[in-house]
C-alpha cells in the first residue's frame, strides 16, 4: 500500500489534470460546439471545471485520499469489483492513449517532424500506466514534478 497523499499533493494532481483539459481541449471543443461565438462559453466552462476540481478534492478528502480502485475493491464484492475494475482499466488505457496521441501530434507539428507518433505514445502510455499502478501518492508526486517543470520552463 502506498503512503497517504498530502492535501496539497492531491490538489496539484487535480489541478494538473484539469489544466491539461482546459488549456488544450476546451477551446477546441468550444469552437466545434458553439462556432464563432465560442469565446463567450469558455469562461463558463472554465468556472464549471474549477467547481469540478473543488468537488473532486472534497470527495477525495472524504474518503481518506484513497484511489478509485481501492474504494471499489473495499466496498464492492469481488464478483462485481473485478469486471468494474477491468472496464475502468480498459477505458483508462483508451483515453490515455487518445490524449497522448493528440499531444504527440502537436509535438510533432511544432518541434520535430521525425518523431514516431505511435512509439512515443506507447512509451508515455507505459509511464502513465506505471504511475497509475503505483497509486495516487506516486501520481501526486509526479504531477508536482511536472508542475514545477512547467513553471520553470514556461516561456
Amino acid at each position: 500500500m502506498s503512503p497517504t497523499c498530502k492535501a496539497w499533493g492531491v490538489g496539484i494532481l487535480i489541478y494538473m489534470t484539469q489544466r491539461g483539459a482546459l488549456f488544450f481541449q476546451l477551446p477546441n471543443v468550444m469552437a466545434q460546439q458553439f462556432g464563432t461565438n465560442s469565446w463567450v462559453m469558455i469562461p463558463v466552462f472554465y468556472i464549471l471545471s474549477l467547481l469540478h476540481i473543488i468537488v473532486m478534492y472534497y470527495g477525495m478528502r472524504r474518503h481518506g485520499f484513497q484511489s478509485i480502485p481501492q474504494l471499489i475493491s473495499e466496498r464492492l464484492p469481488a464478483y462485481a469489483a473485478v469486471p468494474l475494475l477491468s472496464f475502468i482499466g480498459i477505458q483508462f488505457i483508451g483515453i490515455v492513449y487518445t490524449v497522448i496521441h493528440s499531444y504527440t501530434l502537436v509535438f510533432q507539428y511544432t518541434n520535430d517532424t521525425s518523431v514516431n507518433i505511435h512509439t512515443l505514445s506507447i512509451i508515455i502510455l507505459g509511464t502513465a500506466l506505471y504511475c497509475a499502478w503505483l497509486g495516487p501518492y506516486t501520481m501526486a508526486k509526479s504531477s508536482i514534478v511536472f508542475c514545477f517543470d512547467i513553471l520553470v520552463h514556461w516561456p
